[in-house]
């Protein structure tokens, strides 16, 4: 949603921003193309790293958090703490980790299982999912830094059916924007574990 009002504030030519985060996503958007951003959105290139991670990649596949695994050992360790915490409370359920990257796009062997889980219906002889995956890193690699785009990644949210916290590498850059680098990965893991506990006590009806 967020991204698609600031694909409206760049073509509309508006300066409101109602938030810090929406003020910085339009202006990591004021350098790209407006066919590029219209592209992007409408073909969900910000959801993509997130939709592999959850349905395409290893269940076992390692997980690193930030550029260059920068915030790995914060968010493993403050993730494990509030596991154990709420495990001493009596929740049993255990929560994945992941770590959502623009580069995954990069890996064709990624990119097309993950396309066809969302655009299957979509494609047939005329347009394939092939031809799709080639316009999709076309159209990364004109974005300024390329598959590290923080467009690609700028979320973080806790999947109920999948029992998982997500976090993108996107919205730790974003944190480190604000000034919020010690302690924003922390609280990105404690608030989206948060949500886990409102769907487990039945107070939350979607992911957030």
């Amino acid at each position: 949603v967020l991204g698609r009002e600031v694909h409206q504030d760049v073509l509309g030519g508006t300066e409101r921003c109602s938030s810090p985060s929406k003020a910085w996503l339009l202006e990591k958007s004021s350098s790209i193309e407006s066919e590029d951003l219209a592209y992007l959105f409408d073909n969900h290139l910000q959801s993509l790293p997130f939709a592999y991670k959850l349905y395409v990649a290893d269940r076992d596949e390692d997980q690193n958090f930030g550029s260059n695994g920068k915030y790995t050992e914060q968010i493993t360790q403050i993730h494990s703490k509030s596991q154990d915490f709420w495990r001493d409370s009596g929740a049993e359920d255990d929560i994945r980790l992941l770590g959502a990257h623009g580069e995954d796009l990069a890996d064709r062997d990624k990119l097309i299982p993950t396309l066809k889980m969302i655009f299957g219906r979509s494609y047939h002889n005329g347009y394939t999912v092939e031809e799709h995956a080639t316009e999709i890193q076309d159209l990364i690699e004109r974005l300024p830094g390329g598959y590290s785009n923080p467009l690609l990644t700028f979320n973080a949210f806790f999947s109920n059916d999948a029992g998982a916290i997500l976090i993108g590498d996107g919205y730790f850059e974003f944190q480190q924007s604000q000034g919020l680098e010690s302690v924003g990965p922390s609280y990105a893991v404690t608030h989206e574990h948060a949500h886990h506990l409102q769907y487990a006590l039945s107070d939350f009806d979607s992911d957030d």
